[in-house]
């Protein structure tokens, strides 16, 4: 991408005015009266958003009953995509199965809820206020989970406590459903510059948290997945040797 350079001009002494690009503009679609957002990014950079292209209020999944799985990933995806309203339909009725699956699902989403329910279609709303959802406060939540479920998932080996492995399991679910609503929260602020400057973060610190969540998050599952694999053997008790190795 080539580099524009524009002068400043100053009016009457006060503020300073530099032209945007036409081509840009025209490309994001400026009239006269829009309006741009602005936010200092870093090495004394000045970041310029274009109005925010909101997503249509509202987004409805037809239900494959041959590829289920598909279905359930069209439903996640839409809550990470920051739809509020998700409409699921079915061509006809929804089957116990699926029913049972969707709802799995939409426990793991933080802030969906049902508010309609039929035999044939389901409508959901995500209750949360986004402004009152801070990715700093998420990712800070998920490192120390993270922590907790690597001491236990080894520490419970190590005393031979099946109920602590088995707390380090169901602790991944929380861990999954904080990882959902911070990639729903970073999403947002890039759609939405309006909320990664009210989080206190530069466009860099959002590509930075999506990675870093979706490491711990992984960090979260290897945990899960020890005390997963010690029960499934039986839970044997580690012999002395095999513990100073852990």
């Amino acid at each position: 991408m080539a580099m524009i350079s524009r002068k400043v001009q100053q009016v009457g002494g006060g503020s300073f005015i530099v032209s945007l690009p036409k081509s840009w503009a025209d490309k994001v679609g400026l009239e006269k009266g829009s309006s741009v957002s602005m936010a200092e990014g870093i090495a004394n950079t000045l970041i310029i958003y274009p109005p925010a292209k909101k997503l249509s209020p509202e987004q409805t999944i037809v239900l494959d009953f041959s590829d289920p799985i598909r279905s359930l990933g069209e439903l996640v995806g839409s809550y990470l995509r920051g739809f509020d309203l998700i409409k699921v339909k079915s061509k006809g009725r929804i089957d116990p199965k699926m029913r049972n699956d969707l709802k799995s699902v939409i426990e793991k989403l933080p802030g969906l809820e049902i508010v309609e329910e039929s035999s044939s279609e389901i409508s959901l709303q995500c209750i949360l206020n986004p402004s009152a959802i801070n990715p700093k406060k998420l990712l800070e939540r998920m490192f120390k989970l993270s922590k907790g479920m690597v001491h236990d998932s080894i520490q419970s080996i190590l005393s031979a406590d099946k109920k602590l492995a088995q707390l380090v399991i169901a602790r991944d679910d929380e861990m999954d459903r904080t990882y959902f609503l911070l990639v729903r929260s970073v999403r947002k602020a890039m759609q939405e510059p309006e909320f990664a400057v009210q989080y206190g973060l530069h466009p860099i610190d959002l590509l930075d948290f999506r990675v870093a969540g979706m490491l711990i998050e992984g960090i979260g599952d290897k945990s899960a997945d020890i005390s997963t694999n010690w029960l499934d053997v039986g839970a044997p008790k580690i012999e002395d040797e095999g513990c100073e190795i852990l």
